[in-house]
């Protein structure tokens, strides 16, 4: 049912039904309920409706039948209400104040709305006290009980901080060790000064790492959370209709049953494999990375840092170098899956993949993209691309984290890879240049709905737009492998074959929002995207291939646009374009436009 709302005709036995399953009316005298049943109505709702806004002011009491609502505070998604007899908007009636959250329906949804004026207005005199004693009675027991769950996450609280402060302690103590030797070797001060530097040096190392393994603790926790969530759907969504399914199967006798029924299996197994395929890929992906050996070449230690922080745990074997000799001393001596080199150590590079030619080699850099296209273009052995941002601790972790993964793997494709495991990815097929508006509203009514602010939203389409002309008239090639609509104006409609049909994807975490948008023709290598880059920046664009219809100026705004993109291509078979938005970006971080290019 689409958003809006419906008032149900329901009966007064039937509203006496809904009410004695809501434990909120145990107590309540049959004369109260009574008047309650007068004074109250059953309304359904579709997904999206606003019940209740942030800021307003509500006299209604709303108990939740079935379906399941989000409460979004300040924009911020910060619980689900999927219990029967939740309490909606009583905080409000008690206070007078305007509502505190906005409550949004997610599922078609059923409530059990009392509409204070008119029941005011019913009950008088000393039936109307009775009732309001009653009514504050039950609210004292509904607020009791949140602030039981409260105490008990503030009690959690308080043991992370009494660990914390423990650890805290403890570095005190090592730091007042460490002044103790600094008094007693004061005969040789400048050597000590440069010990107690390695020493600060090793400590803010040993600091970085306990943090980062804590970053990681918390997201496999999450990640756990949310298997257990998907496990529990599982039985519930999943194998109790399939097991329906095949009973019904075998009871078919007609052979119009049977073709339904076997529909509905194959229904139900189609299902069951999407909701586990995510598991299994990040169990996957896990076992893919045990005892990869990876060679970081990186003069600067917080890079180095930086990679043992996001490959800590992993099972991933890393070792690192600073130099050109110590590179070719540990290719001499041992083999390696994954190569990673900075822009500095290009030329260890060259000479690494003669000793390691089956090795799969990144080119890493923390420059401004323009400024490093020249060695990119001249260097053939660099497959594989990915730009940091020195800035950017935590991304930067995230995305040496994803490279391994994707490399450790045959599957480079997918934005769920940069994005917190369990967040819920929408698909939409690319059918025609007429249909794009329709899509790109899908995918902002998505983000709207998440909290994303319009400003976001609106960077994002713009993005897309250019991502969809892509992959609508630029992509598609002949049988001769000739462009085939490129040469059309854009506005031109083109309506795709079924196997020219590309692919949009979007999801967010709250941190991040991502878009991708695939087509079946893998024609956007990384020569190509290198070359249209290089005239852009030095305002030439429109140089190359005068008659397609961008110039590459398309390409150069989706990079300026989004915090990141990533080209994922095989070629001749796929090409998949990622563009990602931080949700909240850090204004005091200086940052500039990100790219990965991974070939398979």
């Amino acid at each position: 049912m689409p958003s809006g709302k419906k008032i149900l005709e329901f009966n007064d036995i039937q509203i006496n039904e809904v009410i004695s399953s809501i434990s909120f009316f145990d107590r309540f005298p049959p004369e109260v309920t009574k008047k309650i049943v007068a004074n109250a109505r059953m309304i359904e709702y579709g997904p999206g409706s606003i019940i209740l806004e942030q800021g307003t002011i509500n006299e209604n009491l709303y108990f939740l039948v079935t379906g399941q609502m989000t409460v979004v505070v300040d924009g911020g998604v910060v619980a689900k209400l999927r219990r029967r007899g939740d309490i909606i908007g009583e905080m409000s009636v008690l206070s007078k104040e305007p509502v505190a959250a906005t409550i949004i329906t997610e599922t078609p949804t059923q409530l059990f709305v009392i509409y204070g004026h008119d029941f005011n207005s019913a009950v008088q005199g000393t039936e109307n006290i009775e009732f309001r004693v009653l009514m504050y009675e039950r609210y004292a027991i509904s607020l009791t009980s949140k602030l039981r769950e409260t105490n008990h996450k503030a009690k959690v609280v308080e043991e992370v901080n009494r660990a914390l402060e423990e650890a805290k302690n403890r570095l005190e103590n090592v730091n007042s060790q460490l002044e103790i030797k600094v008094a007693d070797r004061t005969k040789d001060l400048k050597q000590k000064t440069l010990d107690l530097m390695a020493s600060h040096q090793k400590l803010e190392t040993k600091n970085a790492e306990l943090l980062a393994g804590h970053a990681k603790m918390s997201e496999i926790l999450a990640a756990q959370e949310v298997i257990f969530h998907k496990l529990e759907n599982l039985e519930k969504d999943q194998l109790i209709p399939l097991e329906d399914s095949l009973k019904n199967l075998i009871k078919a006798q007609k052979k119009d049953e049977l073709e339904f029924e076997v529909n509905r299996v194959l229904k139900s197994v189609h299902d069951l494999k999407h909701h586990l395929e995510p598991i299994v890929n990040r169990i996957s992906a896990a076992q893919n990375m045990i005892s990869q050996k990876v060679l970081l070449a990186d003069p600067e230690k917080k890079q180095q840092v930086i990679a043992k922080m996001a490959l800590m745990g992993t099972g991933v074997e890393l070792d690192i170098v600073a130099s050109k000799e110590e590179g070719l001393k540990m290719l001499k001596e041992k083999s390696y899956n994954i190569i990673l080199v900075d822009l500095s150590l290009i030329n260890l590079a060259e000479a690494a993949f003669d000793l390691s030619p089956h090795s799969k080699f990144v080119f890493m850099t923390s420059e401004p993209l323009e400024n490093c296209l020249d060695q990119l273009q001249s260097s053939s052995i660099f497959p594989n691309i990915v730009s940091r941002n020195m800035n950017d601790r935590s991304f930067t972790i995230k995305n040496i984290m994803t490279t391994v993964v994707k490399l450790s793997s045959t599957d480079i494709f997918g934005l769920e890879k940069y994005l917190l495991w369990g967040a819920d990815v929408q698909e939409e097929v690319v059918t025609s240049s007429d249909t794009r508006a329709e899509l790109i509203e899908h995918m902002d009514a998505y983000f709207s709905k998440a909290g994303i602010r319009r400003s976001k939203r609106d960077a994002c389409s713009a993005v897309v737009e250019e991502l969809l002309m892509n992959a609508i008239y630029d992509a598609p090639l002949d049988d001769g492998g000739n462009s085939k609509y490129n040469q059309l104006e854009r506005t031109v409609t083109v309506k795709l074959e079924p196997k020219e049909y590309g692919k949009i994807r979007y999801a967010t975490d709250g941190m991040h929002m991502a878009v991708s948008v695939e087509d079946p023709f893998g024609g956007l290598t990384q020569n190509k995207v290198l070359a249209y880059l290089e005239t852009c920046y030095s305002g030439k664009a429109g140089s190359l291939n005068t008659e397609k219809g961008g110039a590459g100026r398309g390409l150069h705004q989706i990079i300026e646009g989004a915090d990141l993109v990533v080209f994922n291509v095989t070629e001749g078979y796929k090409t998949e374009v990622i563009a990602i938005f931080e949700v909240s970006p850090d204004k005091s971080v200086e940052k500039h436009p990100s790219l990965h290019f991974f070939h398979q």
